[in-house]
């Protein structure tokens, strides 16, 4: 099944730097090539199907290591976003979903064996479960909670992209209104 990969073409088009510059925090699963690319969809298509998006959903429900990563995740929402006007909590889990297939998507092809490897090894790092979970989860919070992360988001899921807040959607119509990327 083939995957989103990052392309620093995105985060130019996005308007984050250019297209020669680095674009994720972790180089090491960043493109190391010109083949290391991936066509960028319409306004109202997604780039992860619905069945690559079935698949990573049911890994992260049935796999119990990332399944406590996703509960880490609503829990750095509800602390970094706690006091967020016209926040929707009962998206909460829904947004932590859709950050981890973002992270699984494009950080690890897709591959949920690699977040399991990355954890285990955060794990023997930091000496605990919990805080390997607590590190593993803020990384991919933090990450996918920034503007390009943001931007990241709508690009993989489309209209489906699920926020807390509905700014997020606002800021992003506003940012592709003054480009001229009007939908």
């Amino acid at each position: 099944m083939q995957f989103f990969r990052p392309d620093c073409r995105l985060a130019a088009r996005l308007g984050f730097g250019d297209a020669h510059g680095p674009f994720v925090a972790d180089q090491r699963s960043g493109p190391r090539s010109a083949r290391d690319t991936t066509v960028i969809r319409t306004r109202e298509r997604a780039v992860i199907t619905q069945e690559q998006y079935d698949e990573l959903s049911h890994a992260i429900d049935d796999v119990p290591m990332l399944r406590e990563v996703r509960d880490e995740i609503v829990q750095a929402q509800k602390v970094v976003f706690h006091d967020l006007k016209g926040a929707d909590w009962t998206r909460s889990e829904a947004v932590a979903r859709q950050i981890m297939i973002a992270d699984l998507s494009t950080r690890h092809h897709g591959d949920v064996h690699r977040m399991e490897e990355e954890l285990r090894q955060c794990e023997q790092r930091c000496g605990s479960h919990a805080t390997a979970l607590q590190q593993t989860a803020s990384y991919i919070h933090s990450y996918f909670t920034t503007p390009l992360g943001i931007m990241m988001r709508c690009e993989l899921f489309g209209d489906g992209a699920v926020f807390l807040s509905p700014e997020a959607l606002k800021w992003i119509e506003d940012r592709a209104e003054a480009r001229g990327h009007t939908s």
